[in-house]
């Protein structure tokens, strides 16, 4: 019996390894849509394939040791004497098949019900209005050569790129700001307020963003008070910022935000004055509540530059005209990472997409174990009471009752295993809530949809042998022994 354990085990290490190479390989190939590139190192090498040999080997092992003693125990003269009367799982409420199924039942519960709460978490971030517009809205990194000097770098450069690129068919609207939106370079800078202490350890770092002229307007911000950062913003002229809602909420509750001053520099100044008040946005994260934001002028200091164009047609078919032009403007600079508003979007739920691709894979593994499993219990039972099936039918049960009974013993486990699958996933759910994006973890109806998807799945799996049952010939389950 072990050793028949063995070859089993040893046959699935062999497909899981030749599944695991195919698997690797297309992971390999994924290159997630980032401002750098990342590589997956996931080559199979002697360590992982030790691994896969002695897990096979202890799994042989150790899941074979126990039907091998029970079957050593056999009484030998009872069994001659023909009154080998099986023992199956259904003359014992708690079994050790039963256990292991009810555990697969359960794991694969709980891997359901983070599945769904992450392919519904990705549902719900397409309806999620971040404050600004997606559509149509095409971003590049335009930047000096690393050969060239930075003192060479002209404040006005980005303002001529900016006029220039506007003059090309289906561009409606051209700006720039130091990060786009969801950017991997979201800063933070210290701020004084005029006329506000701040308490004790109170945090005065807030983000930022360096913005040409017209940038509200190309991404769609409405200003709730005053006007965005425009061409009179320049060095020499005096120093302004826009804040957004939150940042004036927090400072000056009730009041009127324009005219206020803040300094970059400390109490003692310069000071600039806020000139508008722009609606919250979300540009950090679509999951995290927005917090004060700081728009400074770009021609009044020097930063990275994301060029932001909105177009009247398909964004990235302006790709070769907008680095023609810069390059025309700026011979010295280059032009990369061109992308579009929505593929920028996409790049911040990565990590929930491949939490929600993992999970799916898991589960549906985990579903397929719990079928496999269900669907042996269930055939083994079937077997082991085949007389006592046929007694049952001379005795006037129908097809239907027996169906029932073997079905019955399948789903007894599945509801052992719910018990612990469904208090286990609704944990979980709490813990991931921070990660999930428009997602009610307490949601009943993804757990009850995990529920009766994984009770289907068990159902089927039950009712497959236990119809295979009902068909035995009488007189042929009444001679069995």
């Amino acid at each position: 019996l072990l050793t028949e354990s063995a070859l089993v085990a040893g046959a699935g290490a062999i497909a899981g390894t030749a599944l695991a190479v195919l698997a690797t390989r297309t992971i390999a190939r994924f290159e997630p849509p980032l401002p750098v590139r990342i590589g997956f190192d996931l080559g199979i090498d002697w360590r992982v394939l030790v691994f896969t040999l002695v897990a096979a080997v202890l799994t042989g092992l150790i899941f074979g040791v126990a039907p091998a003693l029970r079957a050593s125990r056999t009484h030998v003269t009872g069994m001659l004497k023909g009154e080998g009367a099986t023992t199956t799982v259904a003359g014992r409420r708690f079994s050790l098949q039963g256990v292991l199924v009810s555990g697969q039942v359960a794991v694969s519960l709980l891997l359901l019900v983070g599945a769904l709460l992450f392919l519904r978490s990705l549902r719900a971030a397409g309806n999620i209005d971040p404050g600004f517009a997606t559509e149509g809205i095409l971003i590049f990194n335009a930047s000096p050569r690393a050969d060239i000097p930075s003192a060479s770098y002209d404040l006005n450069t980005p303002e001529r790129i900016r006029e220039q690129v506007g003059g090309l068919p289906g561009v409606r609207s051209v700006s720039w700001g130091s990060s786009a939106p969801f950017g991997f370079d979201a800063s933070r800078r210290g701020i004084a307020v005029d006329g506000y202490r701040p308490a004790q350890g109170e945090d005065m770092e807030f983000h930022y963003n360096i913005v040409g002229p017209a940038w509200f307007e190309t991404l769609e911000i409405p200003l709730q008070q005053g006007r965005g950062i425009t061409g009179v913003d320049r060095v020499g002229s005096p120093g302004v910022v826009v804040v957004n809602e939150a940042f004036a909420r927090r400072f000056w509750p009730g009041q009127a935000a324009l005219g206020r001053r803040i300094s970059t520099r400390g109490a003692q100044g310069p000071w600039l004055e806020v000139v508008g008040v722009a609606r919250d946005a979300s540009f950090l994260s679509l999951t995290a509540d927005v917090g004060p934001q700081m728009y400074f002028s770009g021609l009044q200091e020097r930063d990275g530059v994301e060029m932001h164009l909105r177009t009247s047609g398909d964004p990235l078919a302006l790709r070769e005209g907008v680095r023609r032009e810069v390059l025309g403007i700026a011979p010295g600079w280059r032009v990369d990472d061109i992308r579009t508003m929505e593929q920028q979007v996409g790049m911040s739920i990565i990590p929930q997409r491949v939490a929600g691709v993992v999970l799916s894979v898991f589960g549906l593994v985990a579903l397929m174990l719990v079928a496999v499993g269900l669907y042996g219990v269930v055939a083994y039972a079937v077997a082991s009471r085949t007389r006592e099936i046929g007694v049952r039918v001379a005795l006037g049960a129908g097809r239907t009752d027996v169906v029932r009974l073997m079905v019955q013993q399948g789903l007894r486990f599945a509801f052992f295993g719910a018990l612990v699958g469904i208090p286990a996933g609704w944990a979980v759910s709490r813990l991931l809530s921070s990660f999930l994006i428009g997602e009610d973890t307490g949601n009943l109806l993804t757990h009850v949809a995990a529920a009766g998807l994984l009770g289907g799945i068990a159902f089927l799996a039950a009712w497959i042998p236990a119809r295979r049952a009902a068909r035995v010939h009488l007189m042929v389950a009444l001679r069995d022994e």
